[in-house]
């Protein structure tokens, strides 16, 4: 295969890709990961001045406002919750294409690789379902990859010529990315740091430019914090001292073990969604910092290692979240670690095209390392935990670990076992390509991405919320509420249903609010209208059903046929 047929080729696929993305998400139900989506786009209306009822005080997670002002902009273009929804998807897509132009310059400028096969190369990393399946989600992944992808590339541009633009950019770009998503809370310091020592070679020359970019990243992430406490306070009340929590569980000794189960994990799941590619490119990142440092004269090490350091703490930070096991995703969580794994792919996709005998040994060495890590954490829990989870039928919650999923459907019951063969043989097919055609492999591996990511949007994207078309009460609320929809909230009963119903309601209902409480233990005097269980009315008398939910609408077996809206008696509206 030709260049030239391979660059077309790759073309060709990247397109269909879009064509794949935008058909998911106006074929798509509604939004899929409940609270999370929800969370990000109840940010939106409230960065709008709406007024949203707080998630209650048993919840505690908090999601950043970054990802807040694309769902904003589409509340404000939308002017509903569903066209909010599917408008951020579309920017979402847009920012596929965003990181894969950030990779392909990265490729260009900084990896010694010609235009169009930087282009080739980012649009094949950005195929993987890592990337543009994870965009079929309003939450913030894909703008993490993007800034993650951008401040590596502004790291590199100002190493080879420091200047303003660079400087300030960087230092708002990393600030901002800690409202982005949590696990970027040290991006900040790093990036200071990096300016420094980046004006080290000349400090009076530099002294304006580094300067100004550490005031820049100051003054930004006050404002940007500010941001973040508001929503907190506005929407999580009980999300408070997160990051004092997570100090906590670093300097707590017997975290030890979960944190060592918790970083093998993730490194599994990178190793193995990235068929050892991500190897590589961490192997080529550490040479070039060794390299670089025996010059003494420049400072080439500078960007390897800010790329180096930065993904550690989002590693790190990744692997204290997931301390604790609740469900089997949690064993294998890529969603985090998953933003820093593009850079680390394209360099190890550079490599191996080049034919570096260093890259072969290096992706050999992330083959086994796969293996590796499915002995130490059988070992270390005695059996296959994710497996014996999976048989168990806990909730495996796929958008965490998305690049899982074709896997996931293929092995069932999945385990660590299965997951890494079927992993490991598409890793050891793909090794075998490579050493006898590179054009072949990348236009394989092209193919597999585009596969891999239209089956997660045909076979979970779209189908995860099909029940919605069966769900009536949402009509039957709002033919019941007058007047303004926004001044309206109906009760949602916590004592006799679940947290993903309640999720569903706030979604559908939307613009009108919705409050989970249990009925029981609140003043119901002002109460009205209640979502509940068809058995457990707000009092024993002076309350009516209204109307009753279809019993095909829930995915919850114990809901099904047990949701319906009580009403108080003498009331004709809600």
């Amino acid at each position: 295969m030709s260049s030239r047929t391979l660059h077309r080729v790759v073309a060709l696929l990247g397109c269909a890709c879009l064509v794949v993305l935008v058909w998911a998400t106006f074929a798509s139900r509604g939004a899929s990961v409940r609270p999370d989506e929800l969370g990000f786009l109840l940010n939106g209306w409230v960065l709008t001045g709406h007024t949203e009822t707080l998630f209650g005080e048993g919840f505690r997670s908090f999601y950043t406002a970054g990802f807040g002002f694309v769902t904003a902009a589409a509340a404000v273009v939308g002017r509903n919750i569903n066209a909010q929804y599917r408008l951020s998807l579309l920017v979402n897509i847009g920012l596929v294409v965003a990181t894969a132009a950030a990779l392909s310059r990265l490729a260009f400028r900084h990896l010694t690789v010609a235009r169009r096969t930087a282009w080739s190369l980012a649009i094949i990393v950005s195929l993987a379902p890592a990337v543009a399946a994870n965009s079929l989600f309003a939450w913030s992944e894909t703008l993490n990859r993007f800034l993650f992808v951008a401040v590596v590339l502004l790291a590199y541009e100002h190493v080879r010529r420091p200047r303003w633009s660079t400087s300030l950019t960087l230092a708002v770009s990393s600030s901002f990315m800690v409202i982005a998503h949590g696990r970027f809370t040290l991006v900040p310091a790093l990036a200071v740091v990096f300016l420094l020592v980046s004006a080290s070679p000349a400090p009076r020359r530099h002294l304006a430019v580094t300067v100004g970019g550490i005031a820049a990243a100051i003054v930004s992430y006050f404002v940007f914090t500010r941001v973040n406490v508001s929503l907190r306070r506005e929407l999580y009340p009980a999300a408070g001292g997160k990051e004092g929590r997570m100090v906590d569980k670093l300097l707590t000794g017997s975290n030890l073990p979960s944190l060592g189960r918790s970083a093998t994990g993730q490194l599994w799941y990178v190793l193995a969604t990235s068929f050892g590619l991500a190897a590589v490119g961490l192997a080529m990142n550490v040479r070039s910092i060794g390299v670089g440092l025996r010059r003494a004269r420049n400072l080439d090490w500078l960007a390897p290692t800010f790329l180096f350091a930065t993904a550690g703490s989002v590693a790190l930070a990744s692997a204290l979240q997931l301390l604790r096991v609740i469900r089997p995703d949690h064993l294998v969580y890529g969603r985090y670690l998953e933003a820093v794994a593009p850079v680390f792919v394209l360099i190890g996709l550079v490599a191996v095209v080049s034919g570096s005998g260093f890259a072969r040994r290096s992706w050999l060495t992330g083959i086994v390392a796969t293996v590796a890590c499915t002995v130490v954490l059988a070992a270390a829990a005695g059996r296959d935990e994710l497996r014996a989870m999976t048989i168990e039928n806990k909730f495996f919650a796929v958008p965490n670990s998305i690049a899982l999923d074709w896997a996931l459907k293929l092995t069932k019951p999945a385990g660590y076992l299965s997951l890494t063969v079927a992993f490991v043989a598409v890793s050891g097919i793909l090794f075998v390509v490579a050493r006898r055609n590179g054009h072949v492999f990348l236009a394989t591996l092209a193919v597999l991405s585009l596969v891999f990511t239209t089956f997660t949007a045909v076979r979970t994207v779209v189908p995860y919320r099909d029940y919605f078309d069966q769900i009536t009460l949402d009509n039957s609320v709002r033919n019941l509420v007058t007047g303004d929809r926004r001044d309206t909230t109906i009760t949602f009963d916590s004592g006799g249903l679940g947290g993903q119903t309640y999720y569903d309601y706030r979604y559908l209902l939307h613009p009108v609010q919705v409050e989970r409480v249990d009925v029981h233990w609140v003043d119901r005097e002002s109460l009205r209208c209640v979502i509940g269980a068809v058995g457990r009315p707000p009092e024993d008398n002076g309350w009516v059903v209204a109307a009753t939910e279809s019993k095909a609408s829930s995915r919850g077996k114990q809901e099904r046929g047990n949701i319906v809206l009580w009403m108080r008696s003498g009331v004709d509206s809600c």
